[in-house]
């Protein structure tokens, strides 16, 4: 024991508690770097109690020597950057995320264990295999994971995003009521126009199905005013508003959203669409003379 530590001592290892040698093979995950009370180290991590981390740490003669670091002693764990994260957080196409899915898994498994340590990035890795599942429609996965990473994270910025994509997810799977509790009580996004469109228009449907029409307005039309080009907004805001404004009996905006269409998108599918849904409504719309529904 005496030997052990003063191979600690002379490293600058903090009051750890030395265990058994450890083989002389590698063990565990890593190299990390371990910011402990009285210093650092690079260690490889072996096992978690409930109270010690067990690590490996190798020796100046090559040897490997377990020591337990008190959880309350460690200040932060520095883990370079994972090949498999940094793949994953740029994939975007099917293929891409085939490739990736299985590595990915791999490290929030391997992770897990460690997740409340300072400086895992369990979470960060989670909220990505949660991006990418709700990218493929695989909502109860994605759900999963995203519910883990609101539920547990210490970190604010996972938090809000993993809570913003399960508002989304529970919006298209109807659960409308579920969904606004989350997307009318949390900021969204400045610097990502993607997400952020499609939280509008998430929360408009939502807004909608339950009644809220007018409110579903503001939400459907935020967008076209303020970023029409971002994910085809404007044509797809027009089109999902119609049935709204039916419910508020505004005719003369349903025509003259008709009429934007056709002048502005007649090309697009949306006006295909709502050329078909306007029949329906021959009569109130046969009053505004702005609007003539084609082939009646």
């Amino acid at each position: 024991m005496k030997f052990v530590r003063s191979i600690l001592f002379a490293l600058i290892l903090l009051p750890l508690v030395a265990g058994a040698q450890a083989p002389t093979s590698q063990r565990g995950i890593g190299p990390f770097t371990l910011q402990a009370r009285n210093g650092s180290a690079e260690v490889r991590l072996v096992r978690l109690d409930r109270d010690m981390l067990w690590v490996d740490q190798q020796t100046r003669d090559g040897r490997y020597v377990e020591v337990g670091v008190p959880r309350a002693n460690i200040i932060s764990i520095t883990v370079p950057p994972i090949a498999v994260l940094e793949a994953a957080r740029r994939a975007s196409t099917t293929q891409q995320i085939a490739q990736v899915e299985q590595p990915l898994r791999r490290v929030v498994d391997t992770l897990r264990v460690y997740r409340d340590l300072p400086g895992i990035p369990f979470y960060d890795a989670e909220l990505i295999l949660g991006r990418m599942l709700m990218t493929q429609g695989r909502d109860t996965e994605s759900l999963n994971a995203l519910s883990d990473v609101v539920a547990n994270s210490k970190d604010p910025a996972f938090q809000q995003e993993a809570n913003l994509r399960k508002g989304l997810i529970l919006a298209r799977q109807g659960k409308n009521e579920e969904a606004l509790t989350i997307l009318e009580n949390i900021s969204f996004p400045e610097d990502d126009p993607l997400l952020t469109d499609d939280l509008y228009f998430a929360r408009a449907n939502a807004k909608a199905a339950v009644g809220r029409h007018r409110d579903a307005l503001m939400d459907f039309f935020y967008p076209v005013v303020f970023a029409p080009t971002i994910n085809r907004a404007e044509p797809r805001a027009l089109f999902a508003a119609l049935p709204s404004l039916v419910a508020i009996d505004d005719w003369i905006s349903v025509a003259r959203t008709l009429d934007v269409l056709h002048a502005e998108f007649g090309k697009e599918p949306e006006t295909e669409k709502a050329d078909e849904w306007a029949r329906q409504y021959q009569k109130q719309l046969g009053i505004e003379q702005s609007y003539q529904v084609p082939g009646s």
